[in-house]
């Protein structure tokens, strides 16, 4: 875990007024980004007397990170699926009817645009793959080296 800093500490640092960071930190704390801590002053535990400090884990962020990323992976798979569907569904209909030159041309761009859709899911699918993979690159790293992973600037592999 890193340093753990009060709500007007991360206020501070990130410089904001304490009633967005309190949100922000809730915010952070309820997506599982932060952790919280509750530190007693004295020893009746009074909660006046309690200190509230947050502070990230790097496992859990880790852990936050690629349950988001294959999440993401999850939802571009369910909709080129349904894409897909789609597709079907239009070559069918272009089959089933006995249409004109302006029929099929009209059966032609929906296909177009059907196939436009899928083609731009398969990309975004491969570069959030990529990040799947660079964060469990980072991950095993343990030096928290994302930016540098992400960034395609890691000395460990060849470029090209």
């Amino acid at each position: 875990a890193r340093g753990m800093l009060e709500d007007r500490a991360v206020g501070d640092v990130a410089m904001l007024p304490l009633k967005d960071a309190r949100s922000l930190l809730f915010r952070l704390y309820a997506a599982g980004v932060v952790s919280l801590r509750q530190v007693a002053k004295r020893t009746d535990f009074a909660p006046a007397s309690i200190i509230f400090l947050w502070f990230v884990d790097d496992d859990t962020l880790a852990e936050q990170a690629r349950l988001g990323v294959v999440s993401a992976i999850h939802r571009l798979r369910v909709r080129r699926r349904a894409e897909l569907r789609k597709l079907d569904e239009v070559k069918a209909a272009r089959e089933r009817s006995a249409c004109g030159d302006g029929a099929a041309a009209a059966f032609a761009d929906k296909e177009g645009a059907i196939l436009l859709g899928i083609d731009r899911l398969d990309a975004a699918s491969v570069h959030v793959e990529d990040t799947l993979a660079a964060l469990q690159r980072w991950a095993a790293d343990g030096e928290g080296r994302m930016a540098t992973v992400l960034a395609g600037d890691d000395d460990d592999e060849p470029s090209g």
